[in-house]
């Protein structure tokens, strides 16, 4: 299993608040290749911006689950295990002043040589390339999905496109009511992306499946879509993995 991951601060900020997890290894506002033979787990956290203390919410998330052992679990263990995970970082969050009600989304699978399970609250994505083609495997936790799931379009487009319904964190254990897992078999060749809102805010995913699609390194791919994401006007922490099994 290769794995390569990019991670940028966005424009102006004082820190990045995306974190991602590969492994053991907690990659922030930098670059790095893993190549694994074992069972590993993959995540990207972000932090919630209108919440102080996203970086530190999304550094613990992510230390508290290369901390589990999440392998050899069904769908229905690892959910009770992040819950747990959850209540600990509202735990963990009640005691520090002004930063009660941190908070990170996750998108996050761990893969075998037969099978990923994934997880996922928020709006950090995960997707599958079939064939030449990127198919979105999460769905967005945001008010604006929402809205489009009713067929209230109109109020979609006018409301905040970045607003989270679904997180860890908080302040409150019901914001992870939605916590959604699901499991994918894996064949040979598997290619797997995942990206924090500000890379796919602003590139479609047309756009990120030709860039997906290019005869480069996946480092070099990974590096190219943070690229656009600043070109087309993002200046939110960036985060891209790309996973081949």
């Amino acid at each position: 299993m290769k794995i390569s991951v990019a991670v940028s601060k966005g424009t102006g900020k004082m820190e990045c608040e995306d974190n991602v997890l590969v492994g053991d290894n907690i990659i922030n506002d930098t670059t790095g290749e893993y190549d694994f033979s074992e069972p590993t787990v993959i995540c990207v956290a972000d932090g919630v911006g209108g919440n102080k203390g996203g970086r530190a919410a999304s550094e613990f998330l992510l230390r508290a689950v290369a901390s589990e052992n999440l392998f050899n679990l069904d769908e229905i263990e690892i959910k009770n295990s992040l819950v747990k995970i959850n209540a600990r970082l509202i735990e963990y969050a009640a005691d520090i002043k002004g930063k009660e009600n941190m908070a990170a989304t996750l998108t996050g699978f761990i893969a075998d040589n037969s099978r990923v399970v994934w997880f996922h609250s928020g709006n950090t994505r995960l997707y599958i390339l079939q064939g030449c083609y990127l198919k979105q495997i999460t769905a967005d936790q945001t008010t604006y999905q929402r809205l489009m799931n009713f067929g209230n379009s109109a109020a979609a487009e006018t409301c905040n496109k970045n607003e989270i319904n679904g997180c860890f964190g908080g302040g409150d254990e019901r914001y992870l009511l939605q916590l959604k897992t699901g499991v994918l078999e894996l064949c040979g060749g598997s290619c797997f992306l995942m990206t924090s809102d500000g890379v796919h805010e602003y590139v479609d995913i047309d756009t990120l499946e030709d860039i997906l699609n290019q005869d480069e390194s996946d480092i070099d791919i990974a590096a190219r879509m943070i690229e656009k994401a600043s070109e087309n006007g993002s200046t939110d922490d960036k985060s891209v993995v790309i996973v081949r099994c």
